[in-house]
């Protein structure tokens, strides 16, 4: 009898392995190659950088991420890290451009090559109630930031991640309102005239999200022509076709230009940036910490 126990035991043991077994090599994103992971919290970035030393350049680099190497007799000598707003502590970056300005202080980081053909860009950001200003008034006022460039941010070439008035790349415009000021995420392709909108479930009016920490996640397929779209982990775009001429994605550039002179200061933090193979996510939250915790299932692309 005692050999039939143990042989029974071991059966249930062995079939339990092979249940989890099974289970874990089912479990979705079970590991991402994570590109870029930046909360901007370790070392002491050099005295100049990112533009300190306006009208002069900064040469030097900090943590990988380098500085404009154009135009740096421009706004942006007031950007670099902050510790007075952050999502996670103690520091975040603080991006700014003067009113009546165009420029900011453009910051960009490489990803290792071989350059990834899709990518997912997670951040959180922070829009300052400056941007209260954004559009208003309405309709009669045009608007059109370029926040994030990747590859290069010259004209005419470079996905950008754009903030508009309105999403569609045509008349009549989705999500623009002749009434209310609006501030939308949009997505463009630099070599195409205009960028490219989808159905009004993405038009997420960012007024009235202001002087608030939003997560922003961008999916982006450079192959297959598509791109999504989260915040706050709810996903507003799903697979959208839109124009990527570019055949990969080589860098990711802080930027925040302004392609109109507008008399308000455009500023705004961005913390826990990720870049990644696959859907990344809201960071968790630890109850007894009440502190941001670290993304799961990551690992450093080599």
């Amino acid at each position: 009898m005692k050999g039939k126990d143990n042989c029974r035991q071991f059966c249930i043991l062995l079939h339990a392995l092979m249940l989890v077994t099974l289970m874990i090599s089912y479990s979705p994103n079970s590991c991402a190659d994570v590109y870029i992971l930046e909360n901007w919290d370790s070392g002491t970035p050099p005295s100049c950088w990112p533009c300190k030393e306006a009208p002069s350049c900064c040469s030097e680099s900090w943590n990988g991420w380098e500085t404009r190497d154009y135009s740096c007799d421009r706004g942006g000598s007031e950007s670099g890290l902050s510790t007075k707003i952050y999502h996670s502590p103690p520091c975040s970056y603080y991006q700014n451009r003067p009113a009546n300005d165009y420029f900011t202080c453009d910051i960009w980081k490489w990803l290792p090559e071989p350059y990834p053909t899709k990518i997912y860009l997670r951040f959180y950001v922070f829009f300052t109630c400056n941007w209260i200003s954004f559009d208003n008034p309405a309709y009669s006022t045009s608007e059109f930031i370029h926040l994030i460039f990747t590859n290069t941010a010259r004209s005419g070439a470079g996905f950008r991640f754009n903030l508009r008035d309105h999403v569609s790349a045509s008349w009549p415009y989705e999500c623009m309102s002749e009434s209310d000021p609006q501030m939308y995420f949009e997505v463009q392709d630099g070599s195409v005239s205009a960028g490219r909108g989808t159905a009004p479930y993405d038009c997420f009016n960012l007024h009235d999200s202001l002087n608030q920490w939003l997560c922003i996640e961008f999916m982006v397929d450079a192959i297959n022509d598509e791109y999504s779209m989260w915040i706050n982990g709810d996903q507003k775009v799903n697979n959208a076709s839109t124009p990527v001429t570019q055949s990969n994605f080589s860098r990711i550039i802080i930027s925040g230009f302004s392609s109109y002179l507008r008399d308000y200061t455009g500023d705004f933090y961005i913390d826990d940036i990720v870049v990644a193979d696959s859907y990344i996510g809201p960071i968790g939250v630890d109850e007894e910490e009440n502190a941001p915790s670290p993304p799961k299932n990551l690992r450093e692309a080599e």
